[in-house]
């Protein structure tokens, strides 16, 4: 690797061997019949959620729920005893 830091390569290609890409999840959260989808633990994070499209990929017509990237301050409810799924942000203002 000619100029580059052998360390950041190794680790940016062996993040493949252990992270799921977007629509094998949508395909296994289909087939699972889960509600909802939430992706978290993005590497190299999004820098914008305008990237989030390309990101995905066909994620959104795989799985026929709601999809969403998680961000860095997420806090996910899941109450007990009901279907209610409770997204917020610390760090980013969701309508």
């Amino acid at each position: 690797m000619k100029g580059g830091n052998r360390t950041i390569a190794a680790i940016t290609h062996d993040i493949l061997s252990y992270h799921t890409f977007p629509e094998d999840a949508a395909a296994i959260a289909e087939r699972a019949g889960v509600k909802q989808l939430l992706l978290t633990h993005v590497i190299p994070p999004l820098p914008m959620r305008a990237l989030e499209g390309p990101f995905l990929g066909r994620a959104r017509q795989i799985f026929h729920g709601p999809v969403q990237v998680g961000r860095d301050g997420d806090m996910i409810s899941l109450p007990v005893g009901t279907a209610e799924f409770k997204h917020s942000n610390r760090l980013h203002t969701f309508n």
